[in-house]
């Protein structure tokens, strides 16, 4: 069993910072046992993605890009993660 407290609250939260945004919807799931947070466009030619988050070995949570593994940025700073899931999904439709 994986532990998820502190994961779950970071994606949830983050899901809270994105609720405002027009054009996408959240939707939690789980991939290899660990809760993730799916931003879905809803325009269709735009590509979802995938944010985790994860310890580092630092002692901080960071969120990134599940598929890539590229990093967003640290977990106490959502709403400069969520700058950067935006412009990655504007950049993804240009």
């Amino acid at each position: 069993m994986i532990p998820q407290r502190e994961r779950v609250t970071v994606l949830v939260l983050l899901a809270d910072v994105l609720a405002p945004w027009t054009g996408v919807v959240t939707a939690f799931a789980v991939i290899e046992g660990f809760a993730v947070l799916n931003v879905i466009p809803v325009e269709p030619e735009r590509r979802a993605l995938t944010i985790g988050c994860r310890y580092s070995r630092h002692g901080a949570w960071w969120l990134y890009h599940v598929h890539t593994g590229e990093l967003i940025g640290p977990a106490n700073d959502l709403a400069g993660a969520a700058c950067q899931i935006r412009r990655r999904l504007e950049k993804a439709a240009a």
